[in-house]
């Protein structure tokens, strides 16, 4: 009967995957997962950034959000470090829809993070070419806890949109190794990512070391030639946005708290941990964390986490 049962579920599971229902099932997971948060209020940085923000209340605003930093109708007397004017844009159509009744903006946050998990389905499918392990992995990234602080928080929406965008890159650069015109939608995909998120600059980067490794090339210089080729254009517009960022904000970025590069340098192993354990274990988890500097080299603070992370690698 064990046996029986056990065919039985495989084969249910088989037929999920195969007959297209994987993606609508693990979408429906990462929605439903996330109902309770269309209770949730604005929080931390929502307040400010959409009920008292005028450059999201009304379109005329919207050409500033490529001249100005993302707080620079709050404060425009003060220097900013996020130059995001497409999750300025987001914000603004959330309020057109919504206006400041938080219900509809968790809302398109929980869309975010469920067009993120279909991105994960369609990236673990085309590298292992394998939909069961697809589904899996999604499943994991639906579900997966750490999730919570991004898709919660409506401020937080950044993380799921970069995701959408930086895979969404990713996946056309793969499809443009076997037809270039496709490479035409992943540099725009990644420009794109690149004002709504930063972070998404790690992109070039990962290309790089992804065509390395499948360069089909035994020798060095060959391999590096390959794969500069194939992320080159990525670094290109990186560059361009650097230029285009320093040029906004006066400076690619400006001190907050000041603090000294040996004490930045001793806290950075605590905070390398926080994510780390987070990522093993999300338990414990918050909006914000508040990790105290570090300034003695001797210090439990640097040298319980700098051991661990040493212990690890």
């Amino acid at each position: 009967m064990q046996v029986e049962t056990s065919s039985e579920n495989a084969g249910i599971a088989n037929w999920i995957v195969t007959w297209g229902m994987a993606e609508t099932i693990v979408c429906a997971i990462a929605f439903l997962v996330f109902v309770p948060t269309l209770g949730f209020q604005f929080v931390y940085d929502d307040k400010p950034q959409i009920i008292e923000n005028p450059a999201i209340h009304a379109w005329r605003y919207v050409p500033h959000y490529f001249t100005t930093h993302a707080w620079g109708e709050l404060y425009p007397n003060v220097a900013g470090n996020y130059y995001r004017p497409l999750f300025l844009l987001w914000f603004r159509f959330n309020h057109a829809l919504f206006g400041v009744r938080p219900q509809g903006w968790h809302f398109t946050s929980v869309l975010c993070h469920v067009a993120a998990t279909y991105m994960v389905f369609l990236l673990v499918a085309r590298l292992t070419a394998n939909r069961w392990t697809a589904f899996s992995a999604a499943i994991l990234f639906a579900l997966y806890p750490v999730h919570m602080e991004s898709v919660a928080w409506v401020s937080g929406v950044t993380d799921p949109l970069m995701a959408v965008f930086l895979i969404g890159s990713f996946l056309a650069y793969l499809r443009s190794r076997e037809v270039n015109q496709w490479m035409a939608l992943a540099l725009a995909l990644f420009a794109l990512g690149l004002l709504e998120k930063e972070t998404i600059v790690i992109l070039g980067p990962l290309i790089f070391v992804y065509a390395w490794l499948y360069a089909g090339e035994h020798n060095w210089t060959s391999r590096f030639a390959l794969a500069l080729k194939q992320s080159w254009p990525f670094f290109a517009l990186t560059i361009l946005y650097l230029g285009l960022r320093a040029h906004v904000l006066h400076g690619l970025s400006h001190t907050v708290t000041p603090i000294t590069w040996k004490t930045m340098a001793l806290t950075e192993p605590s905070v390398i941990w926080l994510y780390f354990r987070h990522f093993l274990f999300p338990f414990g988890l918050s909006g914000l964390y508040g990790l105290p500097n570090v300034e003695d080299p001797a210090s439990a603070g640097f040298l319980v986490p700098a051991g661990l992370l040493l212990v690890i690698v």
